[in-house]
Order: C-alpha cells, then structure tokens, then sequence
C-alpha cells in the first residue's frame, strides 16, 4: 500500500502498490495526481503539508510548504483564510488544544461555547443581528396595524 498526499490540496491518499506511476483523481479535490513510487524518500527531500486550523469553524486544513502566506478557502465553512507557514509539531498540538478548549461545552450547560472564540463572537453577533430584525418587523407591523385602524376610522368618520 502506498500512502501519499495529494499535491494540489493535500489530502492524504492511498493506493495499492501496483498502482506505482498511474495518475488517480483526488477524492477531495477532484483533479488528478500521479501515484508515487513505494521506494521511501529521504525526509530532508519530502516536504510535510502545512497543518492548520481553521478559526471560524476548527476544521482541520492541509496546504503545501509553497503556499504558506497565500490565501485558501476552508474546505468546511468556505472562509477564506491565510495559509500560515510550516510550524513545528508541538505549535500545532497546543493550537489544536487551545481551540478545543474554547469549543468545549461550560460544564452544567451542554452546548455552550465558553471563552472569545471568534466562531463564538461570530454566533454572538448573528443571534444579536437577528434580535434586531425580530423588533425592527415587530414595530412596522404595530404601525401597519395602526395605519389601517386610522383609515378605517377615518373612512367610518367620511361615511356618517
């Protein structure tokens, strides 16, 4: 079995040896990728995907060494987001134990998300907009109703 990772997004992919030169389609990505030979490369010479979360919705992203400082979309929430540079294995846990912090539920209230996470801030701020739309229709309808009272009013008054 020969595990890879596609050069275009960075997915990791498999394919059996006998498969060694054939180009294969990328499941995530959609376009295609020749299949590597099952010889092991040397490390120096192999260069890692840059490992990365996302910070609006925490999915985890991949990216190519060569497109770190570039922008890319979340495969997950379509934000676009820039591609940090290649970052050492203990970075990436501690980002990746920090964000599940902030996303763990507040104990006694399951599903809450505690501390200023911006997918926090962001759901803060989408429940304020629409609190405010919810008064802003409630008072055009009180005045709509208050419109057609007085012009039945004001028709009853011209009929007498």
């Amino acid at each position: 079995m020969i595990r890879f990772c596609c050069e275009h997004c960075g997915h990791s992919l498999r394919s059996a040896d006998v498969d060694e030169g054939q180009m294969m389609r990328c499941p995530n990505c959609g376009r295609d990728v020749r299949v590597p030979s099952a010889k092991p490369r040397e490390p120096e010479s192999a260069p890692q995907a840059v490992r990365f979360a996302c910070r609006y919705c925490g999915a985890q992203l991949r990216a190519r060494p060569a497109e770190a400082g570039q922008t890319m979309a979340c495969r997950n929430c379509g934000k676009r987001l820039r591609v940090p540079a290649s970052q050492p294995q203990a970075d990436r846990e501690a980002a990746t134990r920090t964000f599940q912090a902030l996303a763990a539920p507040a104990e006694g209230k399951p599903g809450q998300i505690t501390g200023t996470s911006s997918l926090h801030l962001q759901a803060q701020a989408t429940r304020r907009a629409r609190a405010r739309s919810r008064i802003l229709v409630a008072i055009l309808t009180v005045l709509a109703l208050l419109c057609l009272l007085g012009g039945i009013a004001w028709l009853a008054y011209l009929m007498r």
